[in-house]
C-alpha cells in the first residue's frame, strides 16, 4: 500500500486555514495559530509529521500541499 509522509514547516506556515478548511480531518491549529497534523495521523508523536496512507487522502495532501501559499507542506512516498 502507498503512503507518503506529511511535513510541516511552522516557520514558513502563515496560519492562512487553506489546508485546514481542505481537510479538517488532517490538519488542524496549534497553540500558535499554525497548522499541525490532528493525533490520528502524527508520526512518532510529533505534531508536524505525519503518515496518510488512504487513497483519497493522498490525493487531496498533494491538491493541498500544491496550494499552499508559503510552501509549508512538504510530502515524501514511503513505503
Amino acid at each position: 500500500m502507498k503512503k507518503i509522509k506529511v511535513k510541516i514547516n511552522t516557520e514558513r506556515c502563515i496560519g492562512c486555514a487553506g489546508c485546514i478548511i481542505l481537510a479538517p480531518q488532517i490538519f488542524e491549529y496549534n497553540d500558535n495559530a499554525k497548522t499541525r497534523i490532528k493525533l490520528k495521523y502524527r508520526c512518532g508523536g510529533d505534531e508536524n509529521v505525519g503518515i496518510i496512507s488512504e487513497k483519497e487522502l493522498i490525493d487531496l495532501i498533494k491538491k493541498i500541499a500544491s496550494l499552499c501559499p508559503t510552501y509549508s507542506i512538504k510530502i515524501e512516498e514511503i513505503n
